[in-house]
């Protein structure tokens, strides 16, 4: 989980940051969320979904920028309040952000019946 959010705050990423955190989950072979999804995907499918959210992100219009820093304390800081959290996975992100509807990544995974 520190290397997905590591990459994702050296990309220069200063929007939409869910969805750049679930991009480098897509990205990232051998988290326990990418193994999941390559169950269900296979790499030509992995690819497009990848290719299609980084689009999706680009295209995205009105969002604010923030600073990644303060924004994933934050969001570790929301994932961690669940009762009985003590540890956050990959899996957990996943299925944080795909349940967003804010997020272009839940539009995506929504528009192609997953």
């Amino acid at each position: 989980m520190a290397q997905v959010v590591f990459d994702t705050m050296r990309s220069g990423a200063g929007h939409r940051l869910k969805d750049h955190l679930f991009l480098a989950i897509l990205r990232h072979g051998g988290t326990y969320a990418n193994n999941i999804l390559r169950e269900e995907f296979d790499d030509w499918q992995m690819y497009l979904l990848t290719r299609q959210l980084e689009l999706d992100i680009d295209n995205a219009i009105g969002t604010e920028w923030q600073r990644p820093e303060q924004f994933y304390q934050r969001y570790l800081h929301h994932l961690l309040s669940a009762p009985g959290k003590r540890e956050i996975s990959t899996l957990d992100v996943m299925v944080d952000i795909l349940s967003d509807p804010t997020t272009a990544s839940h539009a995506l995974f929504n528009a192609n019946g997953s």
